[in-house]
């Protein structure tokens, strides 16, 4: 369930954060509820797990795995460009490829 909450910001950085916003295809409130995330999260050292269990599994199964959100948090962009895009083949050896295929088949 969503909740509002009301901030008090300085008008240049609310004026900036909707730009930011606006730029990214997205909703301050997005994008303050993701920092939030990532802030409590790093603090907890855990995630909260209630946003993906509320995700039921076939809307889990329906998303391509190669989808990038348009919002992600700074850090997290930063990352996944210095990582580049998924590769869908590997050159794996035949003993890597076996490994691989008994781990999925174990953790599916």
């Amino acid at each position: 369930m969503k909740s509002k909450l009301t901030l008090r910001l300085d008008e240049d950085l609310k004026e900036r954060a909707e730009q930011l916003a606006d730029r990214r295809g997205t909703t301050v409130s997005k994008i303050m509820e993701e920092h939030l995330r990532v802030l409590l999260h790093e603090e907890t050292g855990r995630s909260e797990g209630k946003e993906a269990d509320s995700m039921d599994s076939d809307a889990r199964a329906s998303e391509s795995l190669n989808t990038v959100p348009s919002d992600l948090p700074p850090r997290t962009q930063r990352m996944l460009d210095e990582i580049g895009p998924a590769t869908e083949s590997l050159d794996l050896d035949e003993d890597t490829r076996a490994w691989v295929e008994a781990a999925h088949e174990k953790h599916k």
